[in-house]
Order: structure tokens, then sequence, then C-alpha cells
């Protein structure tokens, strides 16, 4: 067996073990206008010639990419903080996030990034946005794409696969995916044991997605 299948393999048992039972989140359709409208801004936004998405797999830090991390404007996830320049880079120019740690982490402490890409499934992560700091600007995530990937993946999405899934509808097509292999190892900076997402239908998906738009994947062997 190929060490990749075996991968893939033990990434599809990690899904089944995720958490079962989901409490019941509303997502809430905003219409056709709204949508639109926050494509438009959306669009407006990653007028880049090239990004770099730097996921915060623990697999990012088997290679050293952080020069070539660099040559592009670059977006990162969560709480998580640049630790070796050599293999994540020192550029930060956009984070995403809806998390509730993230944002109360970035009230206490100056962000090195300039906008923040809120990315919420479900309703009541709304209500964050009056927590964001007002020195940082922002951008709200669609969130009927949330629904449409979180019906699709039946679960709800990555803060990853949304930022990925936009890119590939805005048809972005310089892209870098660093630090992304679906849970074929831990995030670096988190033992979170409880996990809701459903990593291997994430992996089907995105990996037919990147193919097709001819980016880049950087998928670190240890």
């Amino acid at each position: 067996m190929s060490g990749r299948l075996a991968s893939e393999i033990a990434l599809w048992y990690r899904s089944l073990r995720r958490t079962k039972r989901q409490r019941h989140i509303q997502a809430t359709d905003p219409g056709d206008h709204e949508h639109i409208e926050a494509l438009r801004l959306w669009q407006a936004h990653f007028t880049a010639r090239k990004l770099n998405v730097v996921g915060n797999a623990q697999s990012l830090f088997f290679a050293e990419h952080g020069e070539l991390i660099d040559q592009a404007e670059t977006i990162r996830f969560n709480s998580a903080q640049i630790v070796d320049d050599k293999c994540q880079g020192t550029r930060w120019d956009m984070l995403a996030s809806s998390n509730p740690d993230t944002i109360e982490l970035y009230r206490e402490i100056k962000p090195k990034f300039s906008t923040l890409l809120f990315t919420p499934y479900c309703d009541e992560q709304l209500a964050l946005l009056e927590r964001v700091p007002s020195n940082i600007q922002y951008l709200v995530y669609p969130m009927r794409m949330s629904i449409e990937l979180a019906r699709m993946f039946r679960a709800p999405p990555t803060t990853g696969a949304q930022i990925l899934h936009l890119l590939h509808v805005l048809d972005v097509k310089n892209v870098g995916v660093f630090g992304f292999d679906w849970r074929a190892t831990k995030t670096f900076y988190s033992d979170r044991r409880r996990d809701p997402h459903n990593h291997y239908a994430e992996y089907k998906y995105f990996k037919n997605i990147i193919r097709k738009q001819g980016w880049s994947l950087h998928v670190n062997e240890p």
C-alpha cells in the first residue's frame, strides 16, 4: 500500500470519528441581492496576481517554504502565530477566522495582518462582529456559501475550506496552498479533541479543485 493511500484511509477513519452529535445550528441565507453584493466586495479585494494560503497543519514544519510563502500576499488562519520563519514565512496580509478566541486575542494584542476575513457558518457567529477591534478592517464571508459547503460535506466547513472555495468561485488562478493536509497531521498549535468537520470530504473536494485550477499544493512529508 502506498504512503499516500494509507494517509487517505487514515484520514477517512478520522473523519468517521468526528463528533457524531452536532447541535442544530441556524444559518440564514441573506438573499440574492446581499449575496451578490458580498461577492462583489470579495472580488474587489482579491486583486493580487498571486496569493499564498497558509494553513496550520503540523506538516507545515516538515519543509522550509518560508521564502516561497513570502513571495505573495498571505492568508493565515485562526489563532496560529508565526513561530518558525523558515517554514511559515513572515508575510501576513490577511487572517481568516470566526473563532471567538481569535477575536478576543486581537482585542489584547496588535494584529500583524491588515484585513480580517470573517468566516461564519452559522447565524450566532455574526454577533462576534461587534467584538472585532475598530482598527481592523474586515470582510464577511457570504453565508450562502457556508450553507452550500455544510450541505456538501454534511458538516460545518473548516475555515480553510471556506477560503479555498471562495477563491475557486472567484476564479483566482495563481494560488499557493501550504500547511493543508486535511488532518493527516494535527493542528500545530492546538490539541483539540472534538472535531465537527468532515476532513475527508473536504480533501476529496479540494484535491480536484486544486488540480482543475492549477494551484500549487505543497504537502510536506516528514
